[in-house]
């Protein structure tokens, strides 16, 4: 599963009605919540739901109270805004867990599609042995 490192106050309010939610889908209209905070965040990125006019993805959040028990729902504009993070200055990324075997399969993969593979420093030495 992807890992993002995403800035919260790009999403929408993650206590949407599933009501909403499914007119979203259906229509691709919607007057979406404010975030319901504003902070750097891990949390996974988990698959989607698509309707007849959108898509939707599937975020599992450590933090119960947002969405169902942790599970919400973000579109792809506020997810990739909360990775570029445009108006913060720390950067966002994806942390992706894949095994030696598949490591440069997916570093092509990933950069071919427009993004940077690279260390994300967050000023924590790195453990001689490990492999970045």
């Amino acid at each position: 599963m992807p890992v993002l490192n995403s800035h919260t106050s790009y999403f929408w309010g993650a206590n949407l009605a599933p009501a909403e939610l499914f007119s979203y889908l259906n229509t691709g209209k919607i007057t979406p919540p404010a975030a319901d905070w504003s902070v750097g965040h891990f949390a996974l990125l988990g698959g989607w739901v698509s309707g007849k006019a959108a898509r939707l993805f599937a975020i599992f959040d450590t933090y119960p109270q947002l969405g169902w028990q942790g599970l919400h729902l973000q579109p792809s504009g506020a997810i990739a805004q909360s990775l570029k993070r445009p108006q913060h200055t720390s950067d966002g990324g994806i942390a992706l867990f894949v095994s030696a075997e598949l490591r440069s399969k997916v570093e092509q993969a990933v950069t071919e599609i427009g993004f940077e593979v690279a260390t994300w420093d967050n000023g924590t030495p790195v453990p001689e042995g490990i492999c970045l």
